[in-house]
């Protein structure tokens, strides 16, 4: 079947993306106008057009409702979403100021300000932002002071109209565990769900995921990544099920030189997912062998050049091919924000285009991991 384009949106992450799809007026795209911007887009199908059509009024400044809070599960790409709109609204609003943290940062911050007596500096900042974003706003559950600083945030905002967007896995409602006085203003404004991808925005998913890796795949091979079919019926795959079946395969491809078919996808589902994917561990480890740095290294503060490009490289890789969150992976190293491993994936995506050092190192990599995914391809 074909892909009904008109029915997908998508919203450029990265503002070189944002500027070659757009004349004068940006906003958020048709598929069809994008070109080929790749994964550098948040994709959007019919089952999330009134997320949407609220994200175009308040990057139209139409949107009188303060504070925005967008909430879904985890995995439905908050924060992805959420960076990708600040592209867009510092690209329209070159002259206002604007800002994207998340809950645990702005905890941080709030705790030095009040250690160090400059709790006025503090609100002083954020009250100068024309548009503020903060997402994983439920990680202040346990910061009573830091949710009554940010209710004072909000009224503020609201008193001289300005943008308020917050992200977070469930309504804020009292019972979720925030503060009453911070609850009631969050939901005060509007309250938009983030839908989980649906059929239409899931093949586009799938294309773009197969154009970034070089995998050429046939109509019913593209269903088969999309749906996995069981005892009560079809059911629609997560997208990082998908994304770890592309690059499996494609490294099955690579080392059989051959396509992949639809009875591969179907015997990458049928295995145990225990025994099919790599660990955390196992890349971190394949990382550590290759550049001669400790694992615990990697894993801790440490802000060494070497250290850091390491920890990036593992990262990225992690993020290839382990079947894990953003959110999980920060965990595992060293209990990162997830924000941090975005932008570190996002650093060695950059690199990989102008570092051969570190291109060597992922394609190294990457070959002993795609042998210990497929060891008969090489018994």
């Amino acid at each position: 079947m074909a892909l009904a384009l008109a029915n997908v949106f998508s919203i450029p992450i990265s503002p070189s993306s944002a500027a070659s799809t757009t004349g004068e007026q940006l906003e958020l795209f048709p598929q069809e106008h994008q070109g080929s911007a790749g994964l550098g887009e948040f994709i959007f199908g019919n089952e999330n057009a009134v997320l949407q059509s609220v994200l175009q009024s308040v990057l139209d400044q139409r949107f009188a409702d303060s504070p925005l809070v967008l909430y879904g599960d985890r995995g439905t790409g908050k924060t992805a979403l959420s960076h990708a709109f600040l592209v867009q609204w510092r690209l329209r609003h070159t002259s206002l100021k604007s800002l994207h943290t998340n809950g645990i940062d702005f905890a941080r911050e709030h705790a030095r300000a009040v250690h160090t007596h400059s709790l006025p500096s503090f609100r002083k900042k954020y009250f100068s932002f024309d548009l503020l974003v903060i997402d994983d706003i439920q990680v202040l559950k346990t910061r009573t002071s830091a949710q009554q600083t940010l209710s004072l945030i909000i009224d503020t905002f609201c008193e001289q109209g300005r943008m308020l967007i917050v992200c977070t896995d469930e309504l804020p409602l009292e019972s979720s565990g925030l503060d009453a006085r911070l609850a009631s203003r969050l939901m005060g404004g509007l309250q938009v769900q983030i839908a989980a991808p649906g059929e239409a925005a899931r093949e586009e998913l799938v294309r773009l995921l197969s154009d970034q890796h070089g995998v050429v795949l046939d109509s019913a091979t593209q269903k088969s990544l999309i749906y996995e079919v069981g005892p009560t019926g079809p059911k629609l795959k997560t997208v990082p099920e998908m994304r770890s079946a592309v690059l499996r395969l494609r490294a099955q491809a690579d080392l059989e030189a051959r396509d992949i078919c639809r009875s591969d996808v179907e015997r990458f589902f049928a295995d145990d997912p225990k025994n099919s994917l790599l660990s955390l561990r196992d890349i971190a480890m394949a990382v550590s062998r290759r550049l001669n740095i400790r694992l615990s290294d990697m894993k801790s503060s440490s802000r060494r050049r070497y250290v850091v490009r390491a920890r990036n490289i593992a990262i990225y890789l992690c993020r290839l091919h382990a079947n894990k969150s953003y959110r999980e992976i920060g965990l595992y190293f060293g209990r990162r924000d997830h924000s941090t491993i975005m932008h570190a994936f996002n650093k060695t995506k950059s690199d990989l285009a102008s570092d051969n050092s570190v291109r060597l190192v992922v394609e190294e990599v990457n070959t002993k991991l795609s042998v210990k995914l497929n060891p008969r391809a090489n018994g």
